[in-house]
């Protein structure tokens, strides 16, 4: 039942199964310390910051989109948004 908690919980924070079963294990052999759990969370954080960054900038592109088209940008010459045709 404990295990079930735990990797509730772990999933919750965005972990995969595979992470999850790494810290399983480190609680498990006792070698869940808070400075390599810690290692492993800011590890973590920073792959979610990199993530982060890259959906900003896939934001940023499709709001920049969406306002050429709304600015009257023309279609192209099939009728077709240019934001979805070359």
């Amino acid at each position: 039942m404990t295990k079930l908690l735990i990797l509730k919980k772990l999933k919750s924070f965005g972990f995969t199964l595979n992470e999850s079963s790494d810290f399983i294990a480190m609680i498990e052999e006792r070698q869940a310390s808070c400075c390599k759990v810690s290692a492993k969370i800011s590890g973590k954080i920073a792959v979610i910051d990199d993530k982060i960054r890259e959906l900003q900038q896939v934001r940023r592109m499709l709001a920049n989109g969406v306002a050429l088209c709304l600015n009257g940008r023309a279609p192209s010459i099939d009728g077709n948004c240019e934001m979805l045709v070359p």
